[in-house]
């Protein structure tokens, strides 16, 4: 098809598939895995991506719809930033994407927290690993209600991936303000994201217990807030019943250090669940460990917790 028949698109509708495949496109180029585009229908050649680029560059030049602007921004950036052709064109992708970021765009802030993330597979990516630029694009991402970039953010936490990780007391105190921010806010929707990703995860490949500690914690704090209900409570309690399903010994310490289970331990809920004895070992031994830690966080934590009544939202 000749560029003189080309026509800008017109509806988020009629843009659609291209919204796909700037979506699978954006996926195998930040996983590690192997792909084949010949097998693929999502994958385009050269001369259907030329296309495509310039019918969105019409369309970014003809429409007046933000929304519309703000997918054809996404959409431009992710396929200048695929094309591995030189670093001029990855650059003008990378200013899509800020552009479709500046207009509410969740799936760019999450492309290029990946980018600064060291998770694109482009050698010219190397020079913008930033986990301080990564972070603050999950956290713009999270807020515009897109769940995967807060828990990817989790992972690296709990991973011990950046230097975030191994400052305990700042990223207590992001999930304390995503929190606030969220109750002051009214958002039940990112409330029900942040207990999700704190009671999901897989604490056993943590880089420390301590890091299961600080995560009930967290959530204890959040507890005590004016912003907690008895929905939220609900929540956990859900969560952590799903946990216990898969067998998820990080739910137990949940358990006992939220005040979910009985006195003894022996019974959740006041349903007929009942620890076995490994079960049962592994709370006495995390009660032990968890005296231990909290020995070591008392004196920290009224000074954290009266920066959290007056520190800003980041």
């Amino acid at each position: 098809m000749g560029s003189a028949s080309l026509h800008p698109y017109h509806s988020i509708e009629e843009m659609r598939t291209v919204w796909r495949i700037a979506m699978h496109l954006m996926y195998i180029t930040t996983q590690k895995k192997t792909h084949s585009a010949l097998d693929c229908s999502l994958c385009v050649n050269q001369e259907a991506k030329m296309e495509t680029v310039n019918r969105l560059q019409l369309t970014l030049a003809d429409t007046t719809s933000a929304d519309l602007t703000s997918l054809t921004l996404f959409c431009l950036g992710v396929l200048n930033t695929i094309s591995q052709e030189d670093e001029i064109t990855f650059q003008r992708g990378l200013e899509y994407l800020r552009q479709s970021v500046s207009n509410k765009n969740k799936h760019a802030a999450y492309y290029l927290a990946l980018i600064h993330a060291g998770r694109h597979q482009d050698k010219i990516t190397l020079t913008l690993r930033d986990q301080e630029k990564a972070i603050q694009y999950y956290l713009i991402s999270f807020r515009l209600d897109y769940y995967e970039a807060l828990n990817d953010l989790m992972l690296s936490l709990r991973t011990g991936t950046g230097v975030i990780s191994k400052d305990k007391a700042r990223w207590h105190q992001l999930f304390i303000q995503l929190f606030i921010e969220a109750g002051q806010n009214k958002d039940n929707i990112l409330i029900s994201h942040l207990i999700r990703c704190l009671v999901q995860q897989d604490y056993v490949t943590s880089n420390s217990e301590h890091f299961l500690f600080l995560a009930a914690e967290i959530i204890n704090f959040w507890m005590k807030t004016p912003y907690w209900n008895q929905r939220y409570t609900k929540l956990v309690e859900g969560y952590l019943q799903q946990e216990r399903t898969k067998e998820n010994q990080g739910s137990l310490y949940f358990f006992y250090k939220l005040g979910f289970s009985q006195s003894q331990g022996t019974y959740f809920f006041n349903s007929k669940v009942i620890l076995n004895e490994d079960d049962i070992h592994f709370i006495q031994s995390i009660q032990q460990l968890d005296h231990e830690f909290e020995n070591r966080e008392t004196s920290a934590q009224g000074e954290r917790m009266e920066q959290f009544r007056t520190c800003t939202i980041l």
